[in-house]
């Protein structure tokens, strides 16, 4: 043990002492060096080391990352080293594994050094939406099963009649304002109206899907696709 103290002392004299410093853009970017605890300094050789060093060092991995909102986005120069605080002394992986008392094959590196939290997070996404739109059906999907079925069929030709009398009516309203000359003039958007004439026009359908045992939410929602694809 000896013997190998004090190769390891040898071999770190040769590495000047470092500061590990991370520089931030509020808010969005950070960027600078980060230290992930390792291991522990062996009792037997802390002495030793510590006279060297400073008191309390650790084994630890320091390495360079680039990130948005504190998340790794992705890490670089990832070595290892001994440290206190934010100075560094870097070693060799032969080094490192020496200290810790370990094959040099069997040193770890930090979880988020090999998979850096933003990255991951961007991958788990665009898996998550690849799964999600294999699974989920599109409105047009949903509106092509719907019209197989004969009792949203009898809703939608409800739908279509109450639709089409509140068409009527407006156009007949309007051509009336038009004539009168003591109508105030007003300016309605088209889209509120559209939405009101259609959630109107869907409520006799609803009713009838309702009772023929199709539980109301599920009647709205579904007979509103229908409603939306045609109108």
């Amino acid at each position: 043990m000896v013997r190998f103290v004090l190769c390891a002392l040898f071999l770190m004299l040769t590495y000047a002492p470092m500061r590990a410093e991370a520089a931030k853009v509020p808010f969005l970017i950070t960027t600078g060096d980060s230290i992930t605890n390792i291991g522990q300094v062996p009792a037997d050789a802390k002495p030793a080391i510590e006279r060297l060093t400073q008191p309390g060092v650790e084994v630890g991995f320091v390495y360079s990352y680039f990130g948005l909102f504190w998340l790794d986005a992705w890490t670089w120069d990832g070595q290892y080293c001994l440290y206190q605080g934010k100075t560094i002394w870097k070693l060799t992986p032969l080094q490192a594994a020496k200290i810790l008392g370990v094959a040099q094959d069997k040193l770890s590196t930090p979880l988020l050094y090999r998979f850096p939290s933003l990255l991951v997070l961007l991958v788990l996404g665009i898996i998550a939406m690849i799964v999600i739109g294999k699974f989920t059906k599109s409105d047009d999907e949903i509106a092509a099963e719907l019209r197989k079925d004969e009792r949203y069929q009898e809703a939608m030709t409800l739908f279509r009649d109450q639709y089409n009398k509140q068409i009527a009516q407006q156009q007949s309203t309007e051509s009336a304002t038009e004539k009168s000359t003591s109508a105030e003039s007003s300016e309605v958007d088209d889209d509120e109206v559209k939405e009101r004439q259609i959630r109107a026009a869907l409520e006799p359908g609803v009713a009838l899907l309702v009772s023929k045992g199709i539980p109301k939410e599920e009647a709205e929602q579904k007979l509103e696709v229908l409603a939306r694809a045609e109108v």
